[in-house]
């Protein structure tokens, strides 16, 4: 069977790890020896105070929001046992079944032993709700960023979101786990990472094991409000295969993330080019690169590691998607990047307006002014008699005028000697 083939390779892998001897039988597996590891991780617990602290969340009210709970921790860790964790609810008003966030803020720690390998600081900060889902919460997320030969660990935000389901939600800090694993990050870490598939086999709700080497193409320095280009490549490792459900949409992509720590963002999704290439008979799905990018908003040193893998329509896809988690998270490779200030916020585009600029446009209206009088009646003919349009004849009509007074004063000189002549014979 597939899913007994991929166990095998990863329980062969462990055991090899770990040193011990491993024997085949015919229906099980039986380990001879004892398991001891080369390097073991190493773990704090802090316990909570008495009485034990509560947040209340009176649905439609305030929150008894951020409250600092004291934790006391051994010594095997941290130089200092007594760790003050603050819990906050956002919003702070929360409506019927409404949903929000509650941060847990670890605070800056100093180790006992500075690690000799870069990597993050695991944190698992148990909580118990009431009147809300889920009903607990626990499991390692990612912490302060560890640093070679540096004790410090700067502080670091657990989140978890919660949904509403009565009239108050009443949440219950559990015990505080913070471990540094062992060689953690570098080259001296796995780039195996350990996936357990969801839906099985023929749609099961028993999850696929899938093995996958993991390779991330990090820069090694960025800027703030800069994209930060990483590249995800990944093959099967030994005989592990990815089976895709009959759900599964044609269109469906690889979308990847990445679990980062010491700067904000915490997460970043990565989304293939194409879809997914599923065989038609035996329904593996044919792994690809994936590339992501990502805005770095703080400065600081990013430790970046795989993250979950979910195959859909969406990041976010559920029906007849297949959603992978990481099983082996404090044991992956981790990878680094140093990010420095750059600009204050995204610039803005240098693009030219086609937004005409306004432009005053003045209009000069020029009346000619009649000849004499300037522009006004001269003169008025008594009882309005009519003067004649001589004067709207224009040059033209001058001409025939002039020429009609000649002819006119012609003809009455000849008269006037016509009539001398007459005169002079009587």
């Amino acid at each position: 069977m597939l899913t007994s083939k991929a166990w095998l390779d990863r329980l062969v892998k462990k055991s090899s790890a770990l040193g011990a001897s491993v024997v085949l039988a015919t229906s099980f597996f039986a380990v001879v020896g004892t398991a001891q590891a080369a390097h073991a991780d190493t773990t704090t617990t802090c316990n909570l105070p008495t009485p034990a602290p509560e947040i209340r969340v009176p649905i439609g009210g305030t929150a008894e929001s951020p409250k600092t709970v004291a934790y006391t921790c051994g010594t095997e860790l941290l130089s200092t046992t007594t760790v003050s964790v603050k819990f906050s609810v956002t919003p702070t008003t929360v409506p019927t079944g409404g949903q929000f966030t509650v941060s847990a803020e670890i605070p800056a720690l100093t180790l006992k032993t500075a690690p000799t390998t870069a990597g993050t600081m695991q944190v698992d900060a148990a909580m118990t709700v009431t009147g809300g889902t889920p009903l607990t919460i626990s499991g390692n997320k990612a912490g302060g960023a560890l640093t070679v030969g540096s004790t410090a660990v700067p502080t670091a935000t657990i989140t978890n979101s919660i949904t509403a389901t009565g009239t108050e939600v009443v949440i219950k800090p559990g015990i505080l786990k913070l471990t540094v694993p062992s060689g953690s990050g570098g080259g001296t870490n796995t780039d195996i990472v350990e996936y357990d598939c969801l839906p099985g086999l023929d749609g099961g709700s028993t999850a696929q094991p899938v093995d996958i080497k993991v390779t991330l193409t990090v820069p090694a320095t960025g800027k703030t409000n800069e994209d930060l280009a990483i590249t995800w490549a990944q093959t099967y490792d030994g005989t592990s295969e990815l089976i895709a459900p009959t759900t599964l949409p044609t269109t469906a992509k690889m979308f990847v993330f990445l679990d980062i720590a010491g700067i904000s963002p915490t997460t970043a999704t990565g989304e293939s080019t194409t879809a997914v290439a599923v065989d038609a008979s035996t329904r593996k799905v044919t792994l690809q690169s994936v590339p992501i990018k990502f805005k770095p908003t703080t400065t600081g040193t990013a430790t970046i590691k795989p993250g979950k893998i979910v195959i859909g329509t969406s990041a976010t896809a559920t029906t007849g998607a297949i959603t992978c988690t990481v099983t082996n998270a404090t044991e992956l490779k981790s990878y680094t990047s140093t990010i420095s200030s750059g600009s204050a916020s995204p610039s803005a585009s240098a693009t030219a307006s086609n937004t005409p600029n306004p432009t005053t446009t003045r209009t000069v209206v020029v009346t000619k002014t009649p000849v004499g009088g300037g522009g006004g009646v001269t003169k008025t003919p008594k009882a309005g008699a009519e003067t004649g349009g001589g004067g709207e004849l224009g040059p033209d009509g001058r001409m025939f005028v002039l020429t009609g007074s000649v002819m006119i004063a012609a003809a009455g000189v000849g008269g006037l000697m016509m009539r001398r002549r007459r005169t002079l014979r009587g």
